[in-house]
């Protein structure tokens, strides 16, 4: 509590006790005014205080709307990329299988042209033995 001094002429006028009452009357004159103050600061501070909570929250509900845009304009263009790139891959995969045919043909018709090729070796093979023993036999009698 601040310490008051009465000048001595009004001391001697208003004596001790007027004096006593006097500053009792400015401290509580001071209490109260500290109270009124702090009163109305925490009013216009739980006034602006909700005005800026109420901004924040519209700016909140702004960008969450935006959000919301942006979150579906990406979910389309995904929805559109995972249409083409499955397209893409049935494309792809129709080639690949008609690669594939026609290189099975091609190996058949290979393996075909090698059997014939076996086939007529074999003969040779088969002629040239039997000359060969004919030979032999002929020789041997």
């Amino acid at each position: 509590m601040p310490v008051i001094a009465v000048p001595r002429v009004l001391r001697e006028k208003l004596g001790e006790d007027g004096v006593d009452s006097l500053v009792e009357l400015f401290n509580k004159s001071e209490e109260r005014i500290k109270e009124d103050v702090i009163t109305l600061s925490a009013e216009k501070f739980a006034r602006r205080l909700s005005e800026e909570i109420s901004g924040v929250r519209s700016d909140i509900a702004i960008m969450e709307g935006k959000l919301e845009a942006r979150i579906s304009g990406v979910r389309a263009e995904m929805k559109e990329e995972v249409t083409s790139l499955r397209a893409e891959m049935k494309e792809e995969v129709t080639s690949l299988r008609a690669e594939m045919k026609e290189e099975t043909s091609k190996i058949r018709v290979e393996m075909a042209q090698f059997k014939s090729e076996i086939i007529k070796w074999m003969f040779l093979f088969w002629i040239g033995q039997i000359a060969c023993m004919a030979g032999i036999v002929k020789w041997l009698r």
